[in-house]
Formats: structure tokens, sequence, C-alpha cells
């Protein structure tokens, strides 16, 4: 499964680097929860200024999670986030550092959660997720699908025929969890890509839903209300 996914990565955006490879899970030794968890690295290039990373081990074990079990589905995933390098050493540093321990973090909380891993779907920050992607200030994040690599990058079969899913999550504001509530996991990423939201690492992104509008008869009610208390 390793060289499927490494030849995959290389072939839909670039050559990888392994940025961390956790020996002692792989070993059985780890003081982690959840599966071993590696993480490659593609390197900036060109003119394309960032880091792509992507996690491995995750799709090792398909996801032991109620909604796949019922239906009989063996969903298998990795994920992946993108981070700007922009030639700063201490931020670039850091930016790389944010994404690589996210996409580790992810891939384990998909097996421990038990978390449905669709498009759309928000998963409200824990412990567990603090502060998983930096200083955003968001309280959840939401699945999406990668939209930087090249064309077929976001799902790879292997020889054996075991699908694998390339997903990404971003941080979502309270309006995009409760569009996402009102409307649809479908509906939120839908709204994301409208919003031109991608992988990769942003955390000053506008929101990409409106508020939604407030009640008439309670706007008229709360005018009166202060109109009233002016006249006294």
């Amino acid at each position: 499964m390793l060289e499927a996914v490494q030849l995959h990565l290389e072939r839909h955006m670039g050559e990888h680097q392994v940025a961390f490879f956790d020996a002692d899970g792989w070993a059985g030794l780890s003081a982690e929860d959840g599966p071993p968890i590696d993480v490659l690295v593609v390197p900036p290039e060109g003119e394309r200024r960032f880091a792509y990373v992507c996690s491995f081990g995750a799709s090792l074990r398909s996801l032991d999670c109620d909604r796949y079990i019922r239906s009989g589905e063996r969903r298998r995933v990795e994920f992946v986030l993108a981070a700007r390098q922009g030639g700063d050493a201490e931020v670039d540093a850091r930016e790389l550092a944010t994404a690589a321990n996210a996409v580790r973090r992810l891939a384990k909380i998909a097996h421990l959660e038990s978390v449905v891993v669709e498009p759309g779907e928000v998963i409200e920050f824990g412990d567990w997720a603090d502060p998983m992607f930096g200083s955003t200030g968001e309280t959840a994040c939401a699945f999406i699908r990668p939209r930087l690599p090249a064309s077929g990058f976001e799902v790879m079969t292997t020889g054996g025929g075991a699908r694998v899913d390339f997903l990404s999550a971003v941080p979502v504001t309270r309006a995009e969890q409760d569009f996402s509530r009102r409307h649809g996991p479908q509906a939120l990423a839908a709204t994301l890509a409208r919003g031109d939201v991608t992988e990769m690492l942003d955390p000053g992104r506008a929101c990409t839903v409106r508020s939604p509008p407030r009640n008439w008869r309670a706007l008229l009610a709360s005018m009166m209300r202060r109109a009233l208390r002016r006249k006294r």
C-alpha cells in the first residue's frame, strides 16, 4: 500500500520526502493512541510555492464507523493539507509543522472517533483537536475534497482493487456549521467549493455563507423597543 500511495502522490503532485516515520507505532511500541501514521511531504518546486503534506497509515484499515459497517462499505482514507512556503525559514517551518501534525491527527481521529469522513461532514473540535490548525479561533472543521493536485488525485485504486480516498479538512465558522445543520453536508461542501476553499492552510479566510436574515417581525419589534427606551 505504501508504494501505491507514494507513486500516486508523485504522479499527481511531485516527488516526496518522508517527514515523519512512526517507527514506534509500526513496531507496536507507540505510546500514542490510534494507528501508526507516517507523513509524506512534497516540497515546493518552481512556481508552486507550497508544500503538500499527506498522511500514510490510515488506509491500511477500513474505517470502523456505523454508517460504513451498515452499508458494507470498506472506506479507506488518507488526509492531505498544503502549507505555504514563502521563503521565511521560521514561518515556513511553522506552517509545515502545523500541516504535518494536522494530517497525522486527522488520520488517527478517523479511526479513534469512528467519524463519517465525507465532503461537508463537520466534526467539532475537542481536546484532541486544539490547536490542530494553529490559532484559527474556529470550533470545528469540515472535510473537503483536495483541489490542488492534478486531476484524478482524490481517488486511488490499488493493484489489489482496494479504493483509497484522499480528503482534507478545513476549519469552519459557526455560520458554516449552522449552514451544514440546516442544509446538509453536501450543501456545505458545494458552498466551500464555490468559495474557492482548498486544502491550503488559510487561518484568515472569509466565511463562505451569510448569516441567516432575522425575522422581519422580530426586527420591527426590536426597533420599536429601542424607540420607546429613547423616549423615556
